[in-house]
């Protein structure tokens, strides 16, 4: 068997000294404390009422995101998000497509009409207002969450359509209406990466 040398050692074949390092694979240290994340994907079962834990993939089937969008607790990266892009039709036309409910549905939770949000996704129509384009930004960045929780975008929607005991036994889709009920969302999210109930 090779004996691995380590720095400092002669080698006896030349009789220099080595300073190769070992490169013997190493075990990576299991993660032992109980505030760290769980390498998890939440699938929802053919009962609504349910999920099952599934084991983490590195690619889910969520579709393709702005990646510089801030995450939703960090508010001060948000106001300077909005101030320094132009949040126009390209986002509301990916909100739609993230989204698969009915234009009314996303027109309610953004207190507009649904003749509003579709001009909102046409280019050169009316620009959204600060706020709408706020919340807009916050329910993608929430799907953009959603990503390292559920297993794909539909696992996700079912559980948003779910009566849940968190949100005293309503759906938590009802609380998308409001930038407190997106964060409160954004919360029970990351409850759940770190092994929550569902």
């Amino acid at each position: 068997m090779a004996t691995i040398k380590k720095p400092g050692n002669i080698d006896k074949g030349n009789g220099k000294s080595s300073d190769k390092k070992d490169k013997t694979p190493r075990t990576p240290r299991p993660i032992s404390s109980s505030s760290s994340k769980r390498d998890v994907r939440y699938r929802m079962s053919e009962d609504p009422s349910s999920a099952v834990i599934r084991h983490f993939k590195k690619t889910s089937q969520f579709i393709p995101s702005f990646p510089n969008i801030p995450q939703i607790n960090n508010t001060i990266a948000f106001i300077e998000y909005i101030r320094h892009n132009n949040v126009n039709f390209n986002h509301f036309n990916y909100l739609r497509q993230i989204v698969t409910l009915p234009d009314q549905t996303i027109s309610d939770w953004l207190h507009i009409s649904a003749k509003t949000f579709l001009s909102y996704r046409t280019q050169g129509k009316t620009s959204p207002k600060e706020n709408t384009q706020e919340q807009a930004l916050m329910i993608i960045a929430l799907y953009k969450h959603a990503e390292e929780v559920f297993d794909s975008n539909e696992d996700f929607t079912k559980w948003l359509n779910t009566p849940n005991f968190f949100f005293d036994n309503k759906a938590p889709q009802e609380l998308l209406g409001t930038i407190s009920g997106i964060k409160y969302i954004d919360d029970r999210l990351t409850a759940m990466e770190y092994g929550d109930n569902v």
